[in-house]
């Protein structure tokens, strides 16, 4: 089962489910570095001249690559503001073959306040986040998708924001890929409104 986290000052408390099990450290979503080879000094006489020389040389200048690279996880953080009816709010996230992964059940939640979940997925792949109301009349809150292990607004993945776009649903997908080329630019202001505006008496 999914722990999910609160946001105390600056830290974020908890653990951190994954497909894996529990992560304790985020694998930075970022490329690998090929090694660079060195060429040693080259003698200071002149060496003798061979048509067939008696070994290889023990380097490449090529680097080499791997025919079946390992898949590389990362954190993604879901912030989501809930409503004044919170136990109406569920949510699941699906891979690109539309089978569920991770998912949090309706009543889940109990009262108004903001939540965090973190979640272990592949980095690259693509996945969607479907926002479930168990009423059907739409989430009268937020929730956004974070790269990384922390709240970062220049890091959001997908997003939904009622203040701006409210709807009513039973289900909202949010697709999102889980990349750095899946980071969204300029979507909100610098502070969020203090309070959605009232749909539903």
């Amino acid at each position: 089962n999914l722990q999910y986290l609160h946001l105390d000052g600056n830290q974020l408390t908890g653990t951190i489910p994954s497909e894996l099990g529990i992560l304790s450290n985020l694998q930075n979503p970022t490329a690998t570095t090929l090694p660079t080879n060195t060429l040693s000094t080259p003698p200071s006489a002149s060496p003798t001249t061979s048509k067939t020389p008696s070994a290889l040389p023990s380097q490449s200048l090529m680097p080499s690559t791997s025919s079946a690279p390992t898949q590389e996880f990362v954190i993604v953080t879901i912030e989501i503001k809930l409503d004044d009816y919170p136990g109406e709010t569920g949510w699941n996230i699906t891979n690109d073959t539309a089978d569920v992964i991770y998912q949090r059940a309706f009543e889940t939640y109990s009262s108004k306040e903001t939540v965090y979940e973190q979640v272990s997925l592949r980095f690259g792949f693509s996945y969607t986040l479907n926002l479930l109301d168990s009423y059907g009349d739409g989430q009268n809150g937020r929730v956004i998708l974070y790269l990384g292990d922390a709240p970062d607004r220049n890091s959001i993945l997908g997003h939904y924001d009622s203040t701006t776009a409210f709807s009513t649903f039973s289900v909202h997908s949010i697709p999102f890929l889980v990349d750095e080329g899946g980071i969204l630019d300029n979507i909100f202001p610098t502070t969020f409104p203090t309070e959605a505006p009232s749909f539903r008496p």
